[in-house]
């Protein structure tokens, strides 16, 4: 599937999709495109930059391996590609492949701890091609809109001077977090850290028990090991976009997957992503109950004989 955020278009940027497969931006798919640009594209600069989320992705929930990594940065480094590394959910770890058995068994969370962790382009470049784009708010707070790139120091330096005094965060917020981090230290932020991957880790666990009731011969999904999301794919329907006036009658809040597609005409994709970040246990798992009731009766309807007409 082919999934990124189509907000960039306003600034006159040319997208081209790739293909996000477990682990990631396919590499192999990635090499292709470069290497046949010049053919395939004639008279058409080749591409600038990648922008990939490598952890957790948004929305399929992929995490790439270091493997899957080096074999990406490969294919950009032959070709002179700027890698640009979003990574919010990275710190959202739950400490094992499968959550539910995780939870059960109150396996240890990763905290700050680096091995715990998904790895990083940045922990590979070696040419200085990767800026890589962090967040407090999904693993501080969520009220403290604030962030930090990584890159080369002369990029460094481009990026403040076009950012400017006034686009920046708040004065307070960053007095504030900068305090809180200085009390905290790196053990207290190494304790905070897990409580916010044990809160998330016990919402996954809730929401993976609630699908598997709910949704049973309706859908499938993988179980992710970090992040925010389910990326569900609907079994039997064309399109999940389809889906949204009888999902918006039963109060059932998912984002179907066209929505987060690079193409100017999204293609048809039966999957939706659901978030459980906000929502209380039991809200979420009755939520799962109305999804499910969508989709049977959605499968009802088509099963239902054609009547004949006199």
């Amino acid at each position: 599937q082919e999934h990124t955020c189509r907000q960039v278009g306003g600034r006159s940027l040319r997208l081209e999709p790739l293909p996000v497969g477990p682990e990631g931006v396919d590499a192999a798919a990635l090499r292709a495109l470069l290497d046949g640009w010049a053919w395939r594209r004639l008279g058409v600069r080749p591409p600038k930059a990648l922008f990939t989320i490598p952890s957790f992705h948004n929305p399929t929930t992929a995490s790439a391996s270091l493997a899957a990594l080096r074999a990406v940065y490969a294919a950009c480094a032959a070709h002179g590609v700027v890698i640009i590394e979003d990574d919010p959910y990275r710190m959202l770890a739950f400490g094992g492949e499968d959550p539910l058995a995780a939870e059960d068994a109150g396996a240890a969370l990763p905290g700050t701890e680096r091995a715990g962790l998904p790895p990083s382009f940045l922990s590979v470049d070696t040419d200085g091609r990767v800026v890589r784009c962090d967040t407090f708010s999904k693993w501080v707070s969520p009220g403290l809109r604030c962030g930090f790139v990584t890159a080369p120091r002369p990029l460094i330096v481009k990026l403040a001077q076009g950012a400017g005094p006034s686009l920046g965060v708040s004065s307070p917020v960053q007095v504030f977090l900068v305090e809180m981090l200085r009390r905290w230290g790196p053990a207290g932020l190494h304790r905070h850290v897990q409580r916010v991957q044990a809160a998330y880790r016990r919402r996954c666990a809730v929401a993976l028990t609630a699908a598997a009731e709910h949704l049973s011969g309706l859908a499938r999904w993988e179980a992710p090991r970090g992040g925010m999301f389910l990326w569900l794919e609907l079994l039997g329907v064309r399109s999940s976009a389809d889906l949204l006036d009888e999902m918006t009658r039963e109060r059932v809040c998912v984002v179907p997957g066209a929505f987060f597609s690079a193409h100017e005409t999204p293609p048809d994709t039966p999957f939706v992503r659901v978030s459980f970040a906000a929502a209380e246990e039991e809200a979420m798992v009755e939520g799962f109950r109305r999804l499910g009731n969508v989709l049977r009766r959605r499968r009802e309807a088509g099963a239902a004989p054609a009547r004949s007409t006199m």
